[in-house]
């Protein structure tokens, strides 16, 4: 056999390695939001979307309502809002996938190392589960 048919069967296992992984990803992205403050932003998103503005003041707790509160996640929680209102519970999923899978495009894209450092992440050391580029991000920072 040819050496170019060896290439063509090594890019052909590569593009279906490929395949399953972002398939393995957004089956995992689309069980789960795993996000503790899910409440609390699609909240915050369907007040801002109402008044207009952002709280500058904490409205929502019980122990320190009325204090001072920088809401730096403001964007997310009206994009959230938007697609829960739109989409129903399940849009956050998908919208969960398709962030995910954009940024495993973007490492592909720019760094592949950097993806299968993200993998691995993924896969082995996160047990599955806490896939993010702050955590990729604080990885980096450590070495």
């Amino acid at each position: 056999m040819s050496l170019d048919f060896y290439r063509q069967l090594t890019r052909l296992f590569g593009l279906l390695a490929l395949g399953v992984l972002f398939a393995i990803v957004a089956f995992a992205c689309l069980i789960e939001v795993r996000d503790l403050d899910l409440w609390l932003h699609l909240k915050m998103g369907e007040i801002i979307t109402a008044t207009g503005h952002v709280p500058a003041k904490d409205i929502l707790s019980a122990t320190i309502s009325g204090r001072a509160w920088v809401n730096h996640e403001w964007l997310f929680q009206v994009v959230a809002h938007a697609v829960r209102s739109v989409f129903g519970f399940d849009g956050l999923l998908y919208m969960q996938a398709f962030m995910v899978l954009a940024t495993f495009m973007v490492l592909l894209a720019s760094k592949p190392s950097l993806l299968a450092e993200a993998c691995w992440r993924l896969l082995v050391e996160n047990g599955g589960y806490g896939l993010s580029v702050t955590s990729l991000v604080s990885y980096r920072e450590t070495e």
